[in-house]
């Protein structure tokens, strides 16, 4: 009976593992997901889609956004739109 017990626990232990490794759907899922959202970042930046872009970020007061140049501090999806608005019209 123990060697019964034990078999059982170490199969229901390989399937436990087996699931850890070989990955969940859900991270299959979170995967894809991430990749969709930068890849319709990239092709919004690329097409200089202020709108398409915003989709990305959250709407309001929330987002934060840092940068390299100044003001290098973005507070707000209203001045981070300002500000790729004006990127995009620079020559």
């Amino acid at each position: 009976m123990e060697q019964l017990k034990a078999g059982v626990t170490v199969h229901a232990m390989l399937f436990v593992l087996s699931m850890m490794t070989f990955g969940s759907p859900a991270w299959a899922d979170t995967r894809a997901e991430i990749r969709g959202l930068v890849d319709r970042f990239v092709a919004a930046f690329k097409a200089k889609d202020v709108d398409a872009i915003m989709k990305v970020y959250a709407p309001d007061q929330t987002l934060v956004v840092f940068d390299v140049v100044p003001p290098r501090q973005y507070v707000g999806a209203a001045a981070y739109r300002k500000d790729l608005a004006d990127l995009f019209r620079q020559p």
